[in-house]
């Protein structure tokens, strides 16, 4: 696909995924235009480095600059099809895109690193970006969130490596075709699209087979989807390295071992994890608890040394990473409860790190040192999960849970963000508090 990128209409533009592509366009010299339903600091920030957004749509956005755009480009699923600027880039003949084509297009002729998984991608890609950029690789990148040191979820960098999200969720992710390609972890999610688990499978095995000839496809050991997925590329002909704690590589001995980690200790504030890279053993401090962060770290690190960093200043990279807005973000304490933001899109109990009370400094199950439980809001962030989802806190309200409000010690007025709210169906507003990690059944490994 060619396509001509003077002049770009990106409708939903304030979108996580849409406004990233728009600042890269704005960085390599593009005109960019675009609309959304509402303004926004994403918006607001656009506006400040060039770009032309209207609030509203309307088929009049088209012609913000007084020129019609050379390419219009929407979301596969958000954008209605009546959509007024739809129906005249329709109209005026413009062509009109997906934001999977248009990041396809901005990735031509880079070494693009890719993470893909049901669940971790950016909070991975983050991982990465940061240690790529310690490391002085400068790559481009667009992810799903906004660092939290740099407050930017895109930058047109100088280097030759472009790190992105690959999105599963209506097939997109089949738009690329990446040197390295990480999969955290497989769940069986969009079955509204795909239709089957085993499509939803399959997608991935479509994935891996976009690899390009020399690139390496990179799985989750501790995962037993993704690592079965590693097991079906070997056979087809595709390099693999797996990732993951000892005991998981030791069931999977088929799969090169890319990175092991040996230890993890946890802290108050996170976990101290040694791996093993390139035949190296490196210590990295991580800034976000769980085990599934050390997980995606190790993921992170390996990937990055495939795209050439160095494997002491991508784990000093690591390390300084502090996380992403709305990935489990620190927004204060009330009344000795601390409040964390987290997107939340899956209702796997393993994933919520503060769910789970820190172990003895041996992290071998020692006596708990905290008991900590989180006040955790479940709240879905797409009228499909909305629907669909069902599980443990799923369609029913959980004996002893509470309404909670957002504390004004973490920055709110006493109510929780637009955002944040939740409609049931008598109309009123509700988050609810979810069990301890340990009182709900696990869903499989963490990834």
């Amino acid at each position: 696909m060619t396509v001509d990128l003077s002049r770009v209409h990106l409708i939903g533009i304030g979108g996580s995924g849409m406004s990233g592509v728009a600042r890269i366009l704005l960085d390599r010299g593009a005109v960019v235009t675009g609309s959304d339903v509402k303004d926004s600091r994403p918006v607001r920030a656009l506006r400040s480095s060039g770009a032309h957004v209207a609030v509203g749509h309307d088929a009049g956005n088209l012609l913000l600059t007084g020129e019609l755009p050379t390419v219009v480009v929407v979301s596969f699923a958000a954008i209605p099809q009546d959509n007024p600027e739809l129906v005249r880039a329709h109209d005026e003949g413009i062509p009109v895109i997906r934001r999977s084509d248009l990041l396809g297009e901005l990735m031509e002729g880079r070494r693009q690193v890719l993470f893909a998984g049901t669940h971790g991608k950016t909070s991975t890609t983050s991982m990465a970006v940061a240690a790529m950029q310690t490391a002085g690789l400068d790559p481009s990148f667009s992810i799903g969130g906004q660092l939290n040191r740099s407050g930017t979820n895109a930058h047109h960098g100088t280097g030759d490596a472009f790190v992105a999200e690959a999105d599963e969720s209506d097939a997109s992710l089949l738009r690329y075709s990446p040197d390295v390609a990480v999969v955290t972890n497989i769940e069986p999610d969009h079955l509204d699209y795909f239709g089957t688990a085993q499509a939803y499978h399959q997608v991935f095995d479509d994935f891996a087979d976009r690899i390009t000839p020399d690139g390496h496809l990179v799985v989750c050991l501790d995962d037993i989807h993704a690592a079965a997925l590693g097991e079906r590329s070997l056979q087809r002909g595709i390099r693999v390295l797996g990732y993951g704690t000892t005991d998981a590589a030791a069931l999977h001995p088929d799969i090169p071992l890319g990175a092991e980690v040996l230890s993890t200790e946890v802290t108050d504030v996170g976990s101290t994890a040694t791996m093993r890279i390139d035949g190296r053993d490196l210590t990295v401090v991580l800034q976000i608890p769980g085990q599934h962060m050390v997980l995606n770290g190790a993921a992170a690190l390996l990937a990055a040394h495939l795209a050439g960093g160095d494997l002491d200043r991508l784990a000093e990279g690591l390390s300084d990473f502090n996380g992403v807005r709305r990935r489990f973000e620190y927004r204060g304490t009330a009344g000795g409860v601390r409040v964390f933001d987290d997107y939340a899109p899956s209702d796997r109990g393993d994933r919520c790190p503060a769910g789970r009370p820190a172990e003895g400094r041996g992290g071998g199950g020692g006596r708990p040192r905290h008991r900590r439980l989180p006040a955790a809001p479940v709240l879905p962030h797409h009228r499909v999960r909305r629907g669909v989802r069902r599980g443990p806190v799923a369609g029913r309200r959980r004996r002893g849970a509470r309404h909670l409000r957002r504390p004004r010690e973490a920055g709110g007025g006493g109510q929780l963000p637009h955002h944040h709210r939740r409609h049931d169906h008598r109309g009123r507003l509700r988050a609810r508090l979810l069990p301890r990690a340990a009182d709900r059944p696990r869903a499989g490994p963490p990834g």
